[in-house]
């Protein structure tokens, strides 16, 4: 990996918990798992910390990354996942997609996990 100026990092493959902080290095062991991306969050003094990710599949195609493996859009057209999931597809890296069809404005909110132990959008 090859962070500019970055003096620390850390490392995770999604799903699992962080390593700790590391000096920066040019070259790190690291072992990942087939379609499971691997995170890699660089910090520099005086600076923001940034992340990047990188995905491999068994064939070693390139596949994208996300901070979660999956992810579900829920609202007022599935009654809020009770009708159907809302699964979303990840379209690029930190990207996810979902085809629906609504009449109108709908309220709705994204969960990574089927449970709603994690959702994102404003509360109601």
């Amino acid at each position: 990996h090859n962070a500019a100026g970055a003096d620390s990092f850390r490392v995770q493959n999604v799903g699992e918990e962080w390593s700790t902080w590391k000096s920066y290095q040019a070259e790190t062991a690291w072992t990942s798992k087939p379609g499971v991306p691997v995170l890699v969050q660089y910090h520099a003094e005086g600076s923001s910390g940034y992340v990047i990710g990188d995905c491999k599949s068994e064939a070693g195609e390139s596949c994208f990354s996300s901070w979660h493996s999956s992810m579900y859009m829920r609202g007022e057209w599935n009654n809020w996942g009770q009708d159907a999931k809302g699964t979303m597809h990840l379209v690029d890296d930190f990207t996810w997609g979902a085809k629906i069809s609504i009449s109108g404005y709908a309220k709705a909110k994204f969960a990574p996990f089927e449970d709603w132990s994690k959702s994102y959008g404003a509360q109601a």
